[in-house]
């Protein structure tokens, strides 16, 4: 399975996406938090995070798509050695990437939002980089 990074796979009424403008590049299929009126960063431990990072809006500019809702949302896993259940609960590392994993010390923060899929190659279609077994899909429906 191909994991698109940072897109709803399912489009619909369930899908939520905006521009933001960011301080700079975020990779696609992270979590960013927002800082300020229109403005987000990569979700770095502090803030809360509210979306997925989606691709850059207009090329050359710190600007960026980001999911804040949506069916089967591409998403980058912390550790592509992690086995993913479908329905588990989804936890955001310190880094801005997804888990499955509660954690300890730093405690890695929960989300209402759900695996969709067991991990997959992940694929940027910004870079063309794919990682393999580095990607999952995520139900966030109502957010995060």
């Amino acid at each position: 399975m191909e994991v698109i990074l940072g897109k709803p796979q399912v489009r619909g009424n369930s899908d939520v996406v905006y521009n933001y403008a960011i301080p700079t590049a975020v990779s696609a299929g992270t979590a960013l938090k927002r800082t300020g009126d229109k403005e987000a960063a990569a979700f770095d431990g502090s803030g809360t995070p509210f979306a997925v990072a989606g691709y850059p809006d207009i090329k050359g500019k710190l600007a960026i798509a980001a999911v804040e809702a949506g069916k089967s949302v591409g998403v980058l896993l912390a550790d592509v050695g992690e086995t993913i259940e479908v329905g588990a609960q989804v936890y955001i590392t310190a880094n801005g990437k997804f888990t499955a994993v509660a954690g300890t010390s730093p405690a890695n923060t929960p989300t209402a939002a759900t695996f969709a899929s067991q991990k997959g190659d992940a694929i940027d279609l910004v870079s063309g980089v794919k990682i393999a077994n580095g990607g999952a899909l995520i139900d966030m429906i109502g957010g995060f």
